[in-house]
């Protein structure tokens, strides 16, 4: 991290000039195609997008010239203006969006490239087009172009009441710009009424320039206040005892009885059972009743089958003697209609 080393000693003094802010001149110089009148701004920070903002409004035909020193400007648009901002100059400056709304009011259309880097959707330059659109507007955003016009047969926006959806200043610049024009249109429509002293009433065009001054100013002490209220720290401070012994929560065997009884009755309603089939062969069983025919005669149908190792067991004895039978290796053999059924071999063992 880089850090300033700072050797005192020395008393301070002098004067430093402070440059102006770029976020008070963009919309400042927005705000002259509101007006026919010359405007002029002085300690204009001399800012990479100062000087594209310049270019953006000499492109629609506007007169920005330098004035004296400490970044004056004047900016004086009379004549027929071109309300198209494109992209080649808008590509590498958010704020060109603040010549949407004063070309709007005044012109009645216009025709503004969508800023570098941004998108419909969430970033801020959603707000600018739903508040105008409140106030009337008719907009299409088409081929990285934000094309804006009045409704047929309407020439000025109308009033609204808007909440945008996000905190955006840039927003709240350009409709402030927009909404500002209607009261001047309103106002010059309407002859000039006089005050108790006979005086000629304030330009409702300055008023739009010290409304946006006031703004700026507000604006600016806000973000001060914020900074200020980032510094404040509390420092508290606690004393540990380190010589203390630690001091640990006795356990009760009752206690420790009970959890485990709570483990074992957890475990018995998580344990699984497996099952798995038996392998039973027939020709393990062929071989086994062969064994139990040897040395006898005859043998009876029930001694062949073992009751106790299960059905399947059973049913596989039974294929086994139907096996041996179709082989001709056994007999089967009854004396008479239900009477006891024997087993025999049908060869003689050598």
């Amino acid at each position: 991290m880089d850090k300033l080393l700072i050797r005192g000693g020395r008393r301070l003094q002098g004067e430093v000039v402070i440059s102006g802010a770029k976020n008070a001149a963009l919309p400042e110089m927005c705000a002259a195609l509101l007006t026919t009148d010359p405007v002029r701004l002085t300690n204009v920070p001399r800012l990479q997008d100062v000087a594209t903002m310049r270019r953006l409004l000499q492109s629609m035909g506007m007169d920005v010239q330098t004035v004296g020193e400490r970044g004056g400007m004047r900016f004086h648009c009379a004549g027929p203006l071109e309300p198209r901002a494109p992209y080649e100059l808008v590509k590498t400056m958010r704020a060109s969006i603040l010549a949407l709304g004063p070309l709007l009011a005044r012109l009645g259309h216009a025709s503004v490239s969508l800023p570098g880097g941004c998108a419909i959707g969430q970033r801020p330059v959603d707000q600018h087009i739903s508040g105008l659109r409140a106030m009337g507007a008719e907009i299409e955003v088409a081929h990285g172009y934000i094309q804006a016009r009045l409704p047929a047969g309407r020439q000025r926006l109308q009033g609204a009441r808007i909440t945008t959806d996000m905190i955006t200043v840039t927003g709240t610049e350009n409709l402030l710009m927009a909404a500002t024009l209607i009261e001047i249109k309103s106002r010059m429509l309407l002859p000039p009424v006089k005050t108790a002293d006979d005086e000629e009433p304030e330009d409702p065009r300055a008023a739009l320039v010290r409304r946006l001054l006031e703004y700026e100013r507000i604006k600016l002490a806000a973000a001060r206040l914020g900074e200020v209220a980032q510094r404040d720290f509390i420092t508290a401070q606690i004393h540990v005892e380190q010589a203390l012994a630690p001091d640990f929560a006795q356990v009760d065997l009752a206690d420790l009885q009970q959890a485990w009884r709570a483990i074992l009755r957890r475990a018995r309603l998580v344990q699984s059972h497996r099952i798995t089939r038996e392998e039973l062969s027939v020709r393990e069983h062929m071989s086994l009743v062969l064994k139990k025919l040897q040395g006898r005669r005859f043998a009876p149908f029930e001694e062949l089958f073992d009751l106790t190792r299960g059905a399947p067991v059973l049913v596989v004895t039974f294929i086994a003697l139907l096996e041996l039978a179709k082989e001709a290796l056994v007999e089967i053999t009854q004396a008479e209609a239900y009477a006891p059924i024997y087993v025999r071999l049908a060869f003689t063992p050598a």
